[in-house]
C-alpha cells in the first residue's frame, strides 16, 4: 500500500524538512536495517517518521 504523507516539525532535518512530501509502502515481509525510514502511527502523537 501506498502512502502519501507531509512532513510536519524538524526532527528528521537535514534529510527531511518541514513541508516535505514522502511516499512510503507497506511491505509484506519486513526486514529493517540500519539507515532505512520507517513510519508509524503512535497512539498519542499521530503517525511518525523515524531513521533506524
Amino acid at each position: 500500500m501506498l502512502k502519501l504523507s507531509i512532513i510536519k516539525g524538524y526532527s528528521m532535518s537535514p534529510s527531511y524538512l518541514e513541508g516535505d512530501y514522502i511516499v512510503s509502502i507497506t511491505p509484506r515481509l519486513i526486514h529493517l536495517r540500519i539507515e532505512d525510514v520507517i513510519t508509524f502511527q503512535h497512539a498519542s502523537y499521530g503517525y511518525l517518521i523515524k531513521k533506524i
